[in-house]
């Protein structure tokens, strides 16, 4: 009788504790979860963007525009407002497309900007330290200073190939000198940049389209 009332009181309690969870919504499969970036466990934008659900990473740019709270970001002293506006300001200030920047920032950090790579690229717009000393960056987890860097890094990607938007995300993620010695001079060439390069300009594109 005592191990029949002991059951049913752990029965009640189990029963008690997922009745909050999924009041909670905790009881929802992963893929219905709103994301929550924890740096401990994903420190770059590409990992993170594997780990996401499909409904999540097929969410446009245009979805940004709508609703700019759908991103949750770690670092409550920064919003997505804030994020959205910066970018606002320097793309006007260079003439980029403001569209491609925010595909390149949920790319690289996923709007974290505290996110820093297995490689060292630092902050929203994952810049290396070479670069971030070249365009004079003090702070390169700070949303100003960061974004107009990489502004300025896709700008001159933009430039150096004529306007064209494969070639100049071909750079940026792997680097002038590497599109170079791949003899890579255009989108028919992506077969030869490494794989996460290649998956890197495939995920930025189906954002822009």
């Amino acid at each position: 009788m005592l191990n029949s009332q002991m059951e049913n009181i752990k029965s009640d309690n189990e029963n008690s504790e997922e009745s909050i969870f999924t009041s909670k919504g905790y009881g929802q499969s992963l893929e219905n979860i709103p994301l929550k970036i924890r740096k401990e466990e994903i420190q770059t934008g590409e990992l993170l963007l594997e780990t996401i659900s499909d409904d999540s990473y097929n969410s446009s740019i245009s979805t940004l525009n709508n609703n700019l709270d759908t991103y949750s970001l770690e670092d409550t002293s920064v919003s997505v407002e804030d994020i959205y506006s910066t970018v606002d300001k320097y793309c006007n200030k260079y003439g980029v497309d403001k569209n491609l920047v925010l595909a390149i920032i949920k790319q690289e950090s996923n709007f974290n900007p505290n996110a820093v790579s297995s490689a060292g690229a630092k902050g929203l717009m994952q810049i290396m330290d070479f670069n971030l000393e070249s365009y004079g960056v003090n702070d390169p987890f700070d949303i100003d200073e960061n974004i107009e860097a990489g502004v300025k890094h896709i700008k001159s990607y933009l430039d150096m190939y004529d306007g064209n938007v494969e070639m100049a995300l071909m750079a940026y993620n792997a680097g002038p000198g590497t599109v170079q010695r791949r003899g890579v001079t255009s989108l028919n060439d992506l077969y030869k940049m490494p794989a996460e390069t290649q998956n890197y300009v495939a995920k930025i594109m189906k954002q822009l389209k």
